[in-house]
């Protein structure tokens, strides 16, 4: 059990949940643009870039973002 709960905090995967209309982003590097129509971050060697209207950031904490708003396009580059 003590295990588990290590493994649960110490989570360092990159993770990205989508909702209908928030985007939650678990352990990006850094973010590289952020405004109310798009948002770039990097993750290690790739950039994910989201795409939207009225993107508005809910939560911002080290390694984590969510975002709500009408998000058209998620790409990896």
């Amino acid at each position: 059990m003590i295990k588990d709960l290590r493994d649960y905090v110490d989570d360092k995967k990159f993770r990205l949940m989508l909702t209908s209309d928030k985007l939650h982003v678990l352990n990006y590097e850094k973010i590289v643009t952020i405004d109310s129509n798009y948002v770039s971050l990097l993750l290690e060697k790739k950039v994910i870039m989201i795409k939207g209207e009225k993107l508005v950031v809910l939560k911002l904490l080290e390694k984590e973002l969510l975002l709500k708003g009408q998000i058209s396009s998620i790409t990896f580059a």
